[in-house]
């Protein structure tokens, strides 16, 4: 079996599969050699779908293999070859775009890093964006993205080898880790490849069970300034920043928004299934000791004239029928329930609450605000929601679910921060199985649960038309609003 310039027997890398099988468990395997970090790179899938196109994948993902090599002193083992060597060892052949099954074959062969991405031809111009892996927690560590014009195919694959290439000769730090035990910085998990549930079986993290307090049920949280980061199967988790206020008026002038990078690349459930979305969205999640803030930059490339944007009425279904963003927060994280928000780009908006990921509850409404803005290219909002008016589990430290969809209603596209079924569609946004995980939030204390609210009113009358004749007749009434919380979602 062919490995860059390194040569492995495929009798050997059988043997380690084989006895993986025969154990019942993967092997403590370990890479040909404990200087080269062996690297597999899968073909590069092709967005546009143009046939004429299709052999820029394979031609990228070759590229790339023979360059590390030498650039970056890894050993290179062609997808084909790991295919090979999993269906002689288990009489299955290996999908390459199952992440997951790719993963484990890779483990078991003791490679460390999967290279994968996606291009697409965008007018003139080719796009490509490729992520890094870390084949022991299938969580990614390295993304980027370039483009230039179509005839430079040379000048992207140079400078998609040069950023992997400058990230792999990084001293080695203890990987990050999505599996459910430690083993030691340095140490390979004797008994689980990578994310292994109880129970038996592999699996992408939160593929099929449910993380006990504390795990999150996505990618390892990203490293500041970061603040997103994501892994093979296309899951998100997203890290929230804290500011110390927010001046509510839908500019996005404020320092936080130059100094915090935001979190985009949408993903298309409509019309284009797994595209990336054709408008960019830039999101940033904020919070201070009382507010809860998500704010947006919705680019468009029609002029306001084409947009469709016609109701104000709050919590009217026309608003889902606007150039809107909506937001789901699950701040149980139980992956079932959660609160929607929609916004549309005039400021009219919408909330309710779901259970079960399917029945909506447009009576819920909470106290919040929003602010829209424009910029040259598209619209902006702030939204503030008071941790007052959310419900969630006891700590100050709190990990939430939270999902990101955003209409292009005059075109009608629909896309979300997260790949999500369009057989879900409308609604996909419900799925909080499927949110993203938000962590960095840090609530205030609960405090008293017990508010009192007195109103008095006061009216005139007069009319004319009774018997005796009522002229400028003084009354109004007084009363006492009781607001008690009884536990964490019971008021």
């Amino acid at each position: 079996m062919r490995i860059g310039p390194l040569r492995v027997s495929t009798a050997a890398a059988l043997i380690v599969l084989a006895a993986a099988g025969a154990a019942g468990q993967p092997p403590a395997a370990t890479p040909p050699s404990a200087a080269v970090r062996t690297i597999t790179v899968l073909p590069f899938t092709n967005l546009t779908g143009a046939a004429t196109d299709q052999w820029i994948g394979a031609g990228i993902a070759e590229t790339l293999g023979a360059e590390l090599t030498t650039a970056a002193a890894t050993a290179f083992l062609p997808v084909e070859d790991l295919g090979r060597a999993h269906r002689d060892a288990t009489g299955v052949d290996l999908d390459p775009a199952d992440a997951a099954a790719v993963l484990r074959a890779g483990w078991a062969l003791g490679i460390r890093w999967l290279v994968a991405g996606e291009y697409q031809r965008v007018a003139e111009r080719l796009r490509v964006t490729a992520r890094l892996v870390a084949v022991e927690t299938g969580a990614v560590a390295h993304w980027m993205k370039v483009d230039s014009p179509a005839t430079g195919l040379f000048d992207l694959q140079d400078q998609l080898v040069e950023s992997l290439a400058r990230y792999l000769g990084q001293p080695d730090r203890p990987p990050r880790r999505a599996a459910l035990d430690d083993p030691g910085p340095g140490q390979r998990p004797a008994a689980r490849p990578p994310a292994a549930v109880a129970g038996g079986g592999a699996a992408v993290p939160g593929a099929g069970f449910r993380p006990p307090a504390g795990i999150i049920d996505g990618p390892p949280p990203p490293e500041a300034p970061a603040t997103i980061s994501r892994d093979a199967a296309g899951r998100a988790t997203i890290r929230a920043v804290r500011v110390a206020a927010l001046d509510l008026d839908g500019a996005l002038d404020e320092a936080v928004y130059r100094d915090t990078p935001p979190f985009s690349d949408f993903v298309q459930t409509l019309p284009l299934e797994g595209r990336p979305a054709s408008e960019r969205t830039e999101v940033w999640v904020l919070f201070d000791d009382e507010n809860f803030y998500i704010s947006a930059r919705c680019w468009d490339s029609a002029p306001e004239s084409q947009w469709v944007v016609n109701e104000m009425r709050r919590d009217s279904f026309n608003i889902l029928q606007n150039e809107r963003i909506g937001f789901m927060i699950d701040s149980f994280y139980d992956r079932r329930n959660g609160m929607i928000f929609n916004i549309n780009a005039i400021g009219g908006r919408m909330d309710g609450q779901i259970t079960n990921e399917s029945d909506y509850n447009p009576d819920w409404n909470p106290v919040w605000d929003v602010q829209t803005g424009r910029f040259e290219g598209g619209w902006t909002f702030e939204a503030a929601i008071p941790f007052k008016s959310l419900r969630f589990r006891p700590g100050r430290e709190q990990v939430w679910g939270l999902n990101l969809s955003r209409r292009v209603f005059w075109k009608n596209e629909w896309s979300y921060v997260v790949p999500m079924p369009v057989s879900r569609e409308p609604g996909a946004i419900f799925l909080s199985s499927l949110a993203a995980t938000l962590v960095g939030i840090e609530v205030p204390d609960s405090g008293n649960t017990l508010e009192l609210k007195p109103y008095a009113i006061a009216d005139l009358t007069s009319d004319r038309t009774t018997t005796p004749l009522i002229s400028n007749q003084l009354g109004g009434d007084a009363g006492l609003d009781l607001k008690y919380g009884v536990t964490q979602n019971l008021v």
